[in-house]
C-alpha cells in the first residue's frame, strides 16, 4: 500500500492538506504545539498519522505522546563504530 506523506511549511498548509495526507511530518514543532495542532488535524482526517522530526534523541519522550511516528536522523551522524572480527577455522 502506498501512502502520501506531506511536510507542511506552516499551520495553514497543515490544515489545507490534512484531508489528503496519510502521514504528516510536523518538523520543528514543540510538544505544546503538537498537543494543540494534532487533535485538530486528526478531526479533519481520523486516519492521519502524525510524525515529529528534527528533534534530539533525548527529547523523544517529550514528543511521543503527541505523534504516531518519530523520525530521527541521529544514527546517520553518529560517530562510527570501530570493531574487529576474527574468523578462525575449526
Amino acid at each position: 500500500m502506498k501512502k502520501i506523506e506531506i511536510e507542511p511549511r506552516s499551520r495553514e498548509e497543515a490544515f489545507k492538506y490534512a484531508e489528503m495526507a496519510d502521514i504528516m511530518l510536523l518538523d520543528h514543532l514543540s510538544p505544546g504545539e503538537l498537543r494543540e495542532l494534532g487533535p485538530m488535524l486528526k478531526k479533519l482526517n481520523p486516519k492521519l498519522e502524525l510524525a515529529a522530526g528534527g528533534i534530539e534523541a533525548k527529547k523523544i519522550p517529550e514528543y511521543a505522546p503527541f505523534v504516531d511516528i518519530i523520525v530521527i536522523s541521529a544514527p546517520y551522524y553518529a560517530n562510527p563504530l570501530d570493531f574487529t572480527t576474527k574468523i578462525e577455522r575449526f
